[in-house]
């Protein structure tokens, strides 16, 4: 259901268009990343820190100010009945602009009608409330077209990647996973191939349409968490417990390896998300990538020469959690990162905290997925008790 706060009516939601997320192969055309107006949230309060990628560099900070509440929130159906898995994994907004797509925890995807709403779609593999191998993180992605949804999960055969036709809610296709539970998957940006990467680091390439397996990929790492293909569909980025490898689609060659400067990371005893580098977004132009690590900072890479940009740190995350999404806004000028309850924008150019997003709920749940609209103006963000919250932030 939608729930509406404050003063802004539902016309508001009609305003959102097409996204730039994370994890999926939705990508906006490239744009000036930084000097540009990003109608951010007002002048600062309050204090961050961004630790440089060269040593012996003193930290700088600058203030933020809060954004303020959410003007809509989408309620997760399981959410009401307090059914267990009701934690939103992935969120993607559909080509039009006019609805978003929220799986969840227990192996259901639904969409929702952003101008009323309304739950328009429910789509659900066979036996997925019943399956544990659905719970693998970001494991959703819509086509860039948004007609076909994409949902890693799992039922009696073993783990598994169903496609569905969004316009339906009908089943049309399962893709067989042989080498473990789906953690996550990506359509590249002209939806052509569907990539599906399993925890134990095998990255499995399919022809969307036909569903037919053309390539294998391989993480020696291991423990993927998150894929992403650049917005020219050539790279595809693969967040593992060290940091993220590069691959060259074609080639299937590792062309860059990114190391988490905190070292390599311990497998999570428990929990939806893993240790390691979690979440991982390519700027609009493909030129930078962001990865979440498991300390709570957000590394920025070059990515033409596989070097450490800058460490962004918000006031008391590093160290103390786990940072589990990120997203560029479609001018690539400000970067959204998952605060553990509640999101941090940040200045691209400057590496400014530049807003904070607050998660209303009264036990600050964590932030599981992140999505801008293609005019930057709306943020959405998914949280771990079922709940989607919609953000003006410009």
């Amino acid at each position: 259901m939608l729930i509406l706060h404050g003063k802004h009516a539902l016309a508001g939601l009609s305003a959102v268009v097409a996204v730039a997320l994370v994890t999926v192969g939705c990508t906006s055309p490239a744009r000036p990343e930084a000097g540009a107006s990003t109608g951010q949230p007002a002048p600062p309060k309050g204090a961050a820190a961004t630790r440089s990628a060269s040593p012996g560099t003193a930290a700088t900070s600058a203030g933020s100010r809060s954004a303020g509440t959410p003007f809509a929130t989408l309620n997760h159906p399981a959410d009401d009945g307090g059914e267990p898995g009701a934690g939103v994994t992935g969120i993607a907004f559909s080509a039009t602009g006019t609805a978003l797509a929220g799986s969840d925890w227990a192996g259901v995807a639904y969409q929702w009608n952003l101008a009323t709403g309304r739950i328009t779609a429910t789509m659900a593999g066979p036996g997925s409330k019943e399956s544990t191998d659905a719970d693998s993180g970001n494991a959703m992605a819509l086509s860039p077209s948004g007609t076909t949804l994409a949902f890693g999960g799992g039922d009696a055969a073993g783990p598994a990647t169903w496609l569905f036709d969004v316009a339906t809610s009908r089943l049309v296709a399962t893709l067989p996973s042989r080498t473990g539970n789906v953690a996550s998957v990506a359509f590249s940006p002209n939806g052509a191939t569907l990539a599906v990467a399993t925890e134990n680091g095998t990255i499995s390439l399919w022809n969307a349409a036909g569903q037919r397996l053309i390539g294998t990929l391989s993480d020696p790492a291991g423990n993927v968490n998150a894929i992403s293909f650049s917005p020219s569909g050539a790279t595809l980025a693969v967040a593992d417990l060290n940091g993220a490898r590069l691959f060259d689609v074609a080639t299937g060659r590792v062309t860059a390896t990114l190391t988490d400067p905190a070292g390599p990371a311990q497998q999570a005893s428990s929990g939806p998300f893993v240790a390691g580098t979690n979440g991982l977004a390519f700027s609009p132009s493909g030129a930078t990538l962001a990865l979440a690590d498991g300390d709570g900072d957000v590394n920025v890479w070059a990515v033409a020469s596989a070097r450490l940009l800058k460490t962004l740190t918000a006031p008391g995350q590093g160290g103390t959690s786990t940072a589990k999404a990120v997203a560029f806004s479609p001018s690539g000028t400000t970067l959204a990162a998952d605060g553990g309850p509640g999101v941090y924008l940040w200045d691209v150019s400057d590496s400014r905290l530049a807003g904070t997003l607050d998660d209303p709920a009264p036990d600050a749940p964590l932030v599981t997925a992140l999505a801008f609209s293609l005019n930057g103006k709306t943020l959405a963000a998914a949280d771990s008790d079922g709940s989607i919250y919609l953000w003006h932030t410009a």
